[in-house]
């Protein structure tokens, strides 16, 4: 849930391929329904004042702490309980940077991706042209055209994503979060330089 905005209620789906759900878990205790969560159908509810607690039992400090606040678990007649994790997150910032680039070296987009998760990489030519190794797509391949470095901060794009790209054609590269944030940053490579910019 956004770092910014208060609390709400958070739905998701049981797929429960024959199995009864019988709880979802704080550790070792199990949550109350009605007032922690509720059950409609197959759609699982966790409450306000639950996501509420969890979070701000993790955020002791001053500063928000993104990223996972804490893990529930939803137990079921068989089987292994589904991990769900509650996670604090705010808008991905990327930042401007030029490098010069080899044929084995990458170039990394400084980003703080604060406490969210990258999902997928959109790259086209300023004509609307796909951009980038797929040729037929302007989705690119997750860790072959990009790859999220979270402990250092950045986005590295690899050498042969690079070298796919036509020189001193500026490319809008959209990356889309798993918290359905999105951000767009653009990309010339011009000989050996890879300049990014936000605008």
């Amino acid at each position: 849930m956004p770092e910014a905005a208060p609390a709400a209620d958070e739905s998701l789906t049981l797929n429960l391929n024959g199995l009864r759900f019988t709880g979802p878990y704080d550790g070792t205790n199990r949550l109350r329904e009605g007032c922690d969560y509720t059950v409609s159908g197959t759609q699982l509810t966790l409450k306000a004042a639950l996501l509420t607690k969890l979070t701000s039992q993790a955020n002791q400090a001053a500063a928000p702490a993104y990223g996972v606040n804490a893990t529930l678990s939803a137990h079921f007649s068989r089987g292994l309980p589904w991990q769900i994790n509650v996670v604090t997150d705010a808008q991905p910032t990327l930042t401007a940077a030029t490098a010069t680039v080899g044929t084995t070296s990458a170039f990394t987009i400084p980003t703080q991706f604060n406490g969210d998760t990258l999902s997928m990489m959109q790259s086209v030519y300023a004509d609307g042209t796909d951009a980038g190794q797929a040729t037929w797509t302007a989705y690119q391949a997750y860790g072959t055209s990009f790859a999220p470095d979270y402990a250092n901060n950045g986005i590295v794009l690899p050498s042969a994503y690079l070298a796919s790209l036509t020189d001193g054609k500026r490319v809008t590269l959209t990356f889309r979060f798993w918290s359905g944030a999105t951000a767009t940053y653009y990309l010339t490579k011009s000989g050996g330089t890879v300049t990014g910019t936000l605008s």
